[in-house]
């Protein structure tokens, strides 16, 4: 459980130091009074990224030269952003990125999470890899050394020469690499699938399912290597491996993208963050943080109270522009911290 929260010139605060030291935590205040930056800390302090930016450097307050983040828990979790780069500390140790990676288990909604359904394929395979790295760090290690050799890859192919052979000897380097992370990501799809089968039957919502074709078997990868090569040698660009694939999501076996409304797309990524939550804390045997900004805003009365119920086990965080929004039942529990204009 997170204890307090420390922000030095991050994002719009000058400092911050707040208490958090409960299992339900409310912030309350206008729009862009620094909510969302609030849940963005403890994120970063989790994932060592931000949900919102892939320039670090916006995160530190302007005109300064540095920002912190320090996050009290079972743990002392500290992010310093300077010109340079990020530094991680755990206990004040200085530590690498991928060791500091997912110490501090949270799971993040926002409305940025709407683009797994809405937005292009990267987005989708961005919220696969940045939730596997968390669960294994081995799967962090395959896909940074398939991109290592990607880039050389594509480097070949763009050469006026193209050497045949070391293109294939590299084909069959990434395939061993490519068999590791398909394996994860299919196993993943396949348990979210699962959860997602208990999560809606309790919150009387129609069916989610992940639809998804990961190749899981070396011959037919290499294979998959050996078919595109023509046009990879065309194009001069890689066009099979897991920077490329993709899956659907489904309602009713329906399209999530094409045909569910704003409300319904809201409720199946709260679905999917559901099911993850289940993942973690199986696997680690801690209950991991929620982070839920604004997750109130478009659900029913109906469906409000059905999420409440999830929200025992964790200690969870909630932003808000108006405590109505709120289950009363959360409420009588909460820690409720009101954040003002900064004058």
């Amino acid at each position: 459980m997170i204890k307090n929260i420390i922000l030095d010139n991050f994002r719009n605060f000058d400092h911050l130091d707040v208490n958090v030291n409960n299992r339900l935590v409310i912030f309350v205040g206008k729009n862009a009074i620094g909510k969302t930056s609030i849940l963005e800390s403890i994120y970063l302090a989790s994932t060592s990224k931000s949900h919102r930016t892939n320039n670090y450097q916006e995160m530190i307050k302007k005109n300064q030269n540095k920002a912190k983040i320090l996050i009290n828990a079972d743990k002392c979790y500290e992010v310093v952003l300077d010109s340079v780069k990020k530094h991680y500390y755990i206990n004040k140790r200085e530590i690498r990125n991928v060791e500091f990676l997912g110490n501090l288990k949270t799971i993040m909604f926002s409305s940025q999470d709407l683009k797994i359904i809405t937005g292009a394929k990267n987005e989708k395979r961005h919220f696969l890899d940045i939730n596997l790295s968390l669960l294994d760090n081995r799967y962090l290690s395959w896909l940074v050394n398939y991109k290592k050799l990607l880039k050389k890859r594509n480097e070949l192919l763009k050469e006026t020469k193209q050497n045949l052979v070391l293109i294939k000897v590299i084909s069959q380097e990434m395939a061993n690499y490519v068999l590791n992370i398909n394996k994860y990501r299919d196993l993943f799809c396949l348990r979210l699938n699962e959860y997602l089968k208990e999560i809606t039957t309790s919150l009387n919502f129609e069916d989610i399912k992940i639809n998804y074709n990961f190749i899981t078997n070396i011959e037919k990868i290499n294979l998959q290597y050996d078919l595109t090569l023509k046009n990879d040698l065309k194009y001069k660009v890689t066009n099979y491996g897991p920077h490329k694939d993709d899956f659907e999501i489904e309602i009713a076996n329906n399209s999530v993208k094409q045909y569910a409304s704003a409300g319904q797309q809201r409720t199946v990524v709260i679905c999917l963050k559901l099911a993850l939550a289940k993942i973690l804390e199986k696997d680690t045997k801690n209950s991991p943080i929620l982070l839920l900004d604004d997750v109130f805003a478009e659900l029913d009365y109906k469906r409000q109270e059905a999420l409440v119920k999830y929200l025992d086990k964790n200690q969870t965080f909630i932003t808000t522009t108006s405590l109505i929004e709120i289950p009363n039942n959360l409420l009588e529990h909460a820690l409720i911290i009101k954040l003002e204009e900064r004058k």
